[in-house]
């Protein structure tokens, strides 16, 4: 059994994280943010799209009806930490809900993110989370993607590991200045991290260290979209940025004229709204272009290129 998804099904896109990064060195933009000199404040927001709400009650280790997919965020003092996973779909057909690993797995790297003391290595998340998911042997079956991100308040640096087909983009200034690199063992086969109960089938496995690690640096303004390949599959860099470039805008001039704490604290909750919006938009976007067959999707044409027909999301 090769464990990957080839059927023709709705998609399913989580958006961990559309971050707004804030950061100024002007004295009373300091004063106004709390955020202390050279510091980063991140807002951000978290929206998903299963292909088909459950009609049955959400496991406990499940945080949210997120299809197979799963996520965590952890926001520190001095860094702050995103996770996401896409289970793997094939695992239905051997009656294991692809969604507990997936899970166990962006669980177990939030609990090991909050033990470590000094900001936490991606990689380092990803080892020790999938360790654990392994020690503790709660979760019989299953593979993922995952991609694991650390932004430095202090350094503005974002550190990244990505095993598979999530990932995330950066935009800056209505263009995607960054984004991470896919790996697949052949079309539509991520790379993933298993649990086998039976070492006698064929199955796709990979290890932690397999996950390719990459840095930025963030500026002012900067918009992280972290997803699953729900996303990636249906929409164009393009369609994202078309969807968030108003208000992206807005956001920035309406910062520019705030005066005092108070109008900081306003500008601030307004801007979460506003981020909140946006993911919602862009995993209804994902769902929706899924669903249209005659649309030359960002899958399809990897799906053409790799010498097969396929049309729609």
């Amino acid at each position: 059994m090769k464990l990957h998804d080839t059927e023709r099904t709705d998609s399913e896109a989580t958006i961990v994280s559309s971050p707004s990064i804030v950061h100024s060195d002007d004295s009373s933009t300091e004063e106004i943010c709390h955020l202390g000199k050279h510091k980063f404040k991140i807002l951000y927001s978290c929206s998903n799209e299963p292909k088909n709400y459950r009609t049955n009650t959400l496991p406990s280790i499940c945080k949210k009806d997120c299809g197979e997919d799963a996520y965590f965020e952890l926001d520190q003092s001095n860094f702050m930490v995103f996770g996401i996973a896409d289970g793997v779909g094939g695992w239905n057909k051997s009656g294991v809900d692809p969604s507990l690993f997936a899970w166990d797995l962006m669980n177990s790297c939030k609990e090991v993110s909050e033990d470590l003391d000094d900001w936490p290595d991606p990689k380092t998340v990803l080892i020790d989370g999938y360790d654990m998911v392994v020690r503790k042997k709660e979760v019989k079956a299953g593979s993922s993607t995952a991609c694991i991100l650390t932004l430095d308040k202090v350094s503005g640096i974002v550190y990244s590991t990505n095993l598979g087909d999530s990932g995330f983009t950066v935009i800056r200034d209505n263009k995607v200045i960054f984004q991470t690199q896919e790996q697949q063992h052949y079309f539509n086969a991520p790379y993933q991290l298993s649990i086998i109960p039976d070492t006698s089938i064929a199955y796709l496995q990979n290890t932690p260290h397999d996950a390719y690690d990459d840095q930025f640096t963030a500026e002012e303004g900067d918009v992280i979209v972290l997803g699953t390949d729900g996303l990636w599959d249906n929409m164009y860099h393009e369609d994202i940025i078309n969807i968030i470039k108003d208000d992206i805008n807005n956001i920035k001039e309406s910062k520019a004229e705030v005066k005092n704490k108070e109008e900081y604290d306003e500008w601030e909750k307004e801007t979460s709204e506003v981020l909140s919006g946006l993911s919602f938009q862009l995993t209804q976007q994902a769902k929706k272009y899924s669903q249209d067959w005659y649309r030359e999707s960002p899958f399809s044409k990897k799906f053409n290129n790799a010498g097969q027909y396929y049309s729609g999301g």
